[in-house]
């Protein structure tokens, strides 16, 4: 039971790393068409990676 208690708490890191950069790029690209909602967006993304992956 250790073992899977670890290995879903690697994949919920995972998911989490995934999903934040992948938002942020998404973002960008998507949001091309709507300038004024991407842009805030992406600042709120970039800036909740970084301190993931400092930590």
């Amino acid at each position: 039971m250790s073992r899977k208690t670890q290995r879903r708490g690697a994949q919920r890191e995972n998911t989490v790393d995934l999903h934040a950069p992948i938002g942020g790029q998404l973002d960008l690209f998507v949001p091309s068409a709507e300038t004024p909602v991407p842009k805030p967006r992406a600042q709120r993304d970039d800036t909740e990676p970084e301190p993931q992956r400092a930590v």
